[in-house]
């Protein structure tokens, strides 16, 4: 299954496998700055989660066997707190790290940025332990949610 917005600069999503959720968008951006803007705590703290949530990051060291830690706050005041390690980290090109909220398993997402004439392509391949995870994070909302931050982070490289 592929959903993609009108706007042909939108992010594609797509269910590959029983396991992966496959995220592209392009950015008028050069890597170095998309890299910043996902690897940076105050930048990550701007785009991440849905427009109406607010983001805290609580830990962010980017370097393999790093942790991190961010919270999204609802405008009702629920938080939702996520957690993981970094895998891999090569800048400006690749990130591996691990993801755990509530009791689900952890998944595992993969970011890679690919950089052609000034423009770059983000891919996010996000895998989980199990189908039933996919299919639970699905019905929370994770392409409602994963959308909204993708468009967020292509609004904020275009002011750094």
């Amino acid at each position: 299954m592929t959903t993609t917005a009108a706007d042909p600069a939108a992010t594609t999503f797509t269910l590959q496998g029983d396991r992966e959720v496959v995220m592209t968008r392009a950015f008028a951006a050069p890597r170095a700055l998309v890299w910043r803007a996902i690897t940076e705590a105050g930048h990550f703290a701007r785009w991440w989660g849905p427009r109406e949530y607010t983001c805290t990051v609580r830990e962010m060291d980017v370097r393999p066997g790093g942790r991190w830690e961010a919270e999204q706050s609802t405008p009702a005041g629920a938080v939702h707190r996520f957690w993981g390690e970094y895998v891999e980290v090569t800048p400006p090109a690749r990130l591996v790290h691990t993801q755990h909220y509530l009791e689900f398993p952890p998944l595992t997402v993969t970011i890679t940025l690919d950089e052609r004439d000034g423009e770059t392509t983000l891919t996010s391949v996000t895998r989980f332990d199990v189908p039933e995870s996919r299919a639970d994070t699905l019905g929370m909302g994770m392409e409602w949610g994963a959308r909204q931050s993708i468009d967020r982070l292509a609004e904020l490289v275009t002011t750094l």
